[in-house]
């Protein structure tokens, strides 16, 4: 709470008046305290939080349910132990990899402006011949992609890419993104 504040100060006075026990804790820097004649119409208890008055035996039965407690093994040997996931650690790693790649891949193709034929690339968008319509260069359908690379414009474009920046990057495969094989 705002000790400090003047302005704060009148509502101090008022917990102070109404509520004494909850002052003293506020005061001593508890985080709760026992209300003397309240209790908790769902529980029973009698602690309360200072802040807002909520019962501190319904809010960690709600926490338990809602948030999985883990107890380290350093609370009973006061050694902190770490179990290592190589395989997890690995994956991670090529994730992160791979976006850190992908960024800049992107920020490369940002700076390029190609115009070959009716094919242009400008600021990453493609656009294609006669007006027929744009693509983004790094999310091109499969199928599609396919059909381009039959006119020799489009490919002169992806093999000036390749050139200049380096190869398009990967696809995130499924199992990369949730973790599992």
């Amino acid at each position: 709470m705002r000790l400090g504040y003047p302005e704060y100060q009148p509502r101090l006075l008022h917990i102070l008046q109404h509520n004494p026990a909850r002052h003293s804790a506020i005061m001593a820097g508890e985080k709760s305290f026992v209300a003397g004649n309240w209790a908790c119409p769902r529980c029973g208890g009698t602690q309360q939080y200072t802040r807002n008055l909520a019962c501190r035996a319904c809010a960690v039965r709600r926490s338990q349910q809602v948030f999985v407690i883990i107890e380290p093994e350093c609370i009973h040997s006061g050694m902190r132990v770490y179990k290592r996931d190589e395989e997890a650690s690995e994956r991670y790693q090529e994730r992160v990899q791979r976006k850190q790649y992908l960024d800049w891949f992107k920020g490369e193709l940002l700076k390029l402006e190609v115009v070959c034929g009716g094919w242009k690339l400008l600021r990453g968008l493609l656009f294609q011949p006669e007006g027929s319509g744009r693509s983004l260069y790094l999310q091109p359908d499969a199928a599609q992609h396919r059909q381009y690379m039959q006119d020799p414009e489009y490919r002169t474009i992806v093999e000036f890419i390749e050139n200049r920046i380096g190869d398009m990057p990967d696809e995130p495969v499924q199992s990369d993104i949730t973790g599992g094989d």
